[in-house]
């Protein structure tokens, strides 16, 4: 079942919980950019919370979670189980011809995902760098929601940004061929899949110096962190991008033996036969 345990009778129970919107602390001065999602943040844990003790185990999705899970609710038999993409779905990459350097920021316009730091520091890397030839792709059109209106109406004068809104996966899989550089400074994630889908291009990386961007970036060399919080980290990250060959990421995360591990959806379900 997702997140919320159900009351039934059986042997062995299990809840695959994905919700990480306990864990952010949204501003009520954000509220007008997702009412829906101030609520989750602020009850959603109640909904976790709900009968979590009678299961036999806890799923989710990395250690960061586990850990929170452990800490807010006092459960201790917890299954990490990575999420796992195949390479055959990634093929055919052309890289980038021009001289023009391409970052991309997959994702749905939510105040979390972070657009916003993403924009200012485009701003000033071309204010402060005029020579550099960039451009930066991010993918909303500006009528999603309240959230994508500001963003449009505030950011839309800079010339170096394109807003080239949601795209399907096949398109975006092409678009990758086309990009230098993916950036994903989401706030909050349970994983940051476009993460695990831009490694198969072995081109750079730029993700939010937090837990659960560096369990997903894991032992991919190319790649750097930037404070999701801080415009001139962003801006100074994004320039050594354009000017450096790669990146050199030496962080290594370390699994702790208090939970288990599953790397596919086979080794989770072995797991879950066997669990004593």
């Amino acid at each position: 079942m997702h997140d919320i345990t159900p009351n039934v009778i059986a042997k062995k129970r299990f809840v695959y919980c994905q919700n990480p919107s306990p864990f952010y602390k949204m501003p009520f001065s954000k509220i007008k950019y997702g009412w829906k999602y101030y609520a989750f943040s602020k009850f959603y844990k109640y909904l976790y919370k709900i009968n979590i003790k009678k299961n036999t185990s806890i799923i989710v999705q990395q250690q960061w979670m586990a850990n929170e899970f452990k800490k807010m609710f006092g459960v201790n038999k917890i299954i990490v189980a990575h999420p796992s993409i195949s390479a055959e779905k990634i093929n055919d990459f052309k890289y980038n011809q021009d001289n023009v350097f391409k970052f991309i920021y997959p994702s749905f316009p939510r105040l979390y995902k972070n657009f916003e730091l993403l924009c200012e520091a485009t701003k000033k890397l071309l204010k402060d760098n005029p020579e550099l030839k960039f451009k930066v792709l991010v993918t909303l059109r500006g009528n999603e929601n309240n959230y994508a209106s500001m963003l449009l109406n505030k950011y839309k004068h800079v010339s170096n940004l394109e807003f080239i809104g949601l795209i399907d996966r096949s398109k975006l899989f092409e678009l990758y061929g086309k990009m230098d550089c993916l950036i994903f400074i989401s706030k909050l994630e349970t994983w940051g899949m476009p993460i695990s889908e831009f490694e198969f291009t072995n081109k750079k990386i730029i993700a939010s110096k937090l837990p659960y961007a560096y369990e997903t970036v894991g032992s991919y060399s190319n790649a750097t962190f930037v404070d999701v919080n801080s415009v001139e980290d962003l801006e100074e990250k994004m320039k050594q991008a354009i000017l450096t060959k790669s990146f050199k990421n030496i962080n290594r995360q370390e699994k702790s033996s208090n939970y288990l591990y599953a790397n596919n959806w086979k080794e989770l379900i072995n797991i879950i036969q066997n669990y004593d």
